[in-house]
């Protein structure tokens, strides 16, 4: 059995540091016991007849590990598709939120070109966010205008001037459609009720035919 004798702390150790220090000891054995000498008290016991090995086992200490969800992660891929695309602003619901969910890892591919008129068509593009409740804004496409409001709420976009068809046979500049391909690192909070829409919108009588597929995850 252990005998434990206390020294009490001083008076100014306890007012300067009132937390307990980190224990610290040593061993000594003399007239047949053996001491271990910490800074809060001295621990004695008697040595073994048969030998005067000592062993001291510290004591073990579990820590529970916290146990950590990963948040689901749903990856979306949808086919946008559009033709005799012109000033009218059109749109394709890329996502629908029904519970909060953040948008991240967001990629595109579009290609675009031009599916009537004579001369070059211009093409206008943006992925958004619609609160709940409300429609896509229209996109101002005239020099100097603030292109989206509100901005915040634009992930991407895009902009590009085709060529165009003659009588109904592609140009040489039609024959090459231009590609719009990137990703952003941008993220947004979509609550219940919320909307992620692609938008685009091309000219009055130089049309554009668009296609694409664009990428995100909805992590809940």
């Amino acid at each position: 059995m252990f005998n434990f004798v206390a020294s009490e702390p001083s008076k100014r150790s306890r007012i300067r540091n009132p937390r307990q220090r980190k224990r610290t000891k040593f061993f000594e054995a003399n007239q047949g016991h053996a001491h271990w000498h910490t800074n809060t008290g001295v621990y004695s016991s008697p040595l073994s007849s048969d030998n005067e090995d000592i062993i001291m086992q510290a004591p073990q200490v579990v820590v529970q590990a916290r146990r950590t969800g990963r948040r689901p992660i749903d990856k979306v891929l949808i086919f946008v598709r559009k033709t005799g695309t012109n000033a009218t602003q059109v749109s394709t619901t890329l996502a629908t939120a029904s519970f909060p969910c953040t948008i991240v890892g967001l990629r595109w591919q579009i290609v675009s070109h031009c599916d009537a008129g004579t001369n070059n068509g211009q093409f206008t593009w943006a992925i958004v966010n619609v609160k709940d409740g409300n429609t896509a804004n229209a996109m101002a496409v005239s020099d100097g205008a603030a292109f989206y409001a509100p901005e915040q709420e634009v992930l991407c976009w895009g902009v590009t001037s085709n060529g165009p068809f003659t009588d109904g046979t592609p140009t040489e500049l039609a024959r090459f459609p231009t590609i719009h391909e990137g990703n952003t690192k941008t993220m947004r909070k979509l609550l219940a009720g919320d909307q992620l829409l692609f938008i685009c919108k091309g000219e009055a009588s130089n049309t554009t035919e668009v296609n694409g597929i664009i990428q995100f995850f909805c992590k809940t």
